[in-house]
């Protein structure tokens, strides 16, 4: 049996049941984590594109777009709320095996498109409990992070793949899956399917383009789109992964299978990273670093002279590039560790509103990005200390004050608690012009923790809508 026929049989035999309560409980916080992130960014730059060209698709009236309300089909629904939940860059990320908190971090974003995908195809087939939702997410996740972690990805080095757009898709089949009830020979022909589309370049980050939040959106629309011609008989690969011309082979070469399916219904791959700033999680320890060393030697940013970050080489070509506006000024800010060290120099604690336009562009903060120098970390730190950081502060008078971070405040060595997670939902949702009724958001934050006692989940759907 090949492992794509493994993977298969594992999303139509596993049952609620058969969940560890931590990844029942961890669940629940991803919900509220990309509910908060999605509701936050319904006007951020690009979604008003996506979704006026959506509605001019018009068709059937499947599921509920959030905030923005109105339906849609459910591949477009689960394509501009995925879109949303990644936009600003601030869901939670970072697959891990749960059971081993030593195994490295898989570098991408399941959650964005797990997440979107469960709660549109949910309305779509209807009457989905939350004890279902809940399995079928955890399955979406478990294999999508296991995808990413067969990979051996290298997204911010050579290769230049963004993880979102090729391993993440999987989970998203295999959730929609679940709850459609594909049986095993339409699931391995999904996976298949998604293998037909896989896609994405960390290109779009570099170059500070829309792309980089449209990706995780595309990913939700492919897995829909498999689970949907599989049902109807249409057939894909019947191998994705180790044929001859299969993932491994095409994106990977360089991989180990049996991430595929060791201990399978056993431990589970999930979303771990829950990020306490806005922006890419390879700032956040050289922010906290920043942050550490303001709080014990208090100094104006007109005495500081130069910020030096030294981080993995790899991370100085993904952020460590001079900062530019560009195009789309937002997206490079949070791509950039120019200027989330400048920002948080005379700003404080990064928050979503020192990502707005008017916040990136202020002629203040572009002053400070001068005084930001980002060079490469010696000795290289091995790959499970990929993120470490080490930032100089040196003032005008020669003072100089220094600070390594290996996890930041949300990495898995350094957790968030349920209390911060709950904080950041209640920060997000407050955060756009377009809001929902606040009796609405908390109690969506309450159907969320009781999730598994609802027996329908359109509960939640209708709550995020205006």
């Amino acid at each position: 049996m090949g492992s794509a026929e493994q993977l298969a049989n594992h999303v139509v035999q596993l049952q609620y049941d058969d969940l560890p309560q931590e990844v029942i409980e961890h669940c629940k916080n991803e919900i509220i984590d990309v509910l908060g992130c999605m509701i936050a960014a319904n006007e951020e730059p690009g979604i008003g594109i996506i979704l006026d060209l959506l509605r001019q698709y018009g068709g059937r009236e499947d599921a509920t777009v959030a905030v923005h309300g109105g339906k849609l089909p459910v591949e477009s629904t689960a394509m501009i709320n995925g879109t949303m939940a990644r936009a600003l860059d601030y869901e939670v990320c970072g697959p891990r095996r749960l059971d081993v908190p030593t195994l490295v971090l898989v570098k991408q974003h399941t959650a964005a498109s797990t997440v979107p995908v469960a709660l549109a195809v949910a309305e779509w087939v209807g009457s989905v409990s939350g004890k279902d939702l809940i399995t079928a997410l955890a399955l979406g996740d478990d294999i999508g992070g296991r995808v990413g972690a067969a990979s051996n990805p290298d997204p911010f080095g050579s290769t230049g793949w963004d993880y979102d757009g090729l391993s993440v898709p999987f989970g998203a089949s295999a959730v929609a899956a679940k709850l459609m009830k594909l049986n095993t020979h339409q699931i391995v022909n999904a996976f298949g399917i998604v293998l037909e589309q896989a896609a994405g370049t960390l290109q779009s980050i570099i170059d500070g383009t829309l792309c980089a939040r449209l990706v995780n959106g595309l990913a939700a629309r492919v897995g829909i789109f498999s689970a949907e011609l599989a049902e109807k008989g249409f057939t894909g690969s019947i191998n994705a992964f180790e044929s001859k011309f299969g993932y491994f082979h095409l994106y990977s070469r360089e991989h180990d299978a049996s991430y595929l399916t060791s201990s399978l219904g056993e431990t589970f791959y999930s979303d771990v990273l829950f990020k306490l700033y806005p922006c890419c999680a390879a700032n956040h320890p050289s922010l906290d670093a920043l942050l550490g060393l303001l709080k014990d030697h208090p100094v104006r940013s007109e005495d500081v002279d130069i910020i030096t970050a030294r981080v993995h080489p790899s991370l100085v070509t993904l952020l460590g590039w001079p900062f530019e506006l560009g195009a789309n000024p937002v997206v490079n800010a949070q791509f950039n560790l120019h200027y989330t060290l400048a920002d948080t120099l005379i700003r404080g604690r990064p928050t979503l509103e020192h990502f707005t336009l008017e916040a990136v562009t202020a002629p203040e903060v572009q002053q400070e990005i001068k005084k930001v120098h980002v060079v490469p970390l010696v000795p290289v730190p091995e790959e499970q200390r990929f993120y470490t950081a080490e930032v100089e502060v040196k003032l005008k008078n020669s003072q100089k004050f220094c600070r390594t971070v290996e996890d930041a405040k949300g990495f898995p060595f350094n957790p968030a608690s349920v209390e911060d997670i709950e904080a950041k939902y209640r920060a997000n949702v407050l955060f756009p012009r377009l809001k929902l009724a606040s009796a609405n958001t908390e109690r969506l934050l309450i159907l969320v923790r009781q999730l598994e006692q609802l027996t329908n989940v359109a509960e939640i759907v209708r709550l995020l809508e205006v």
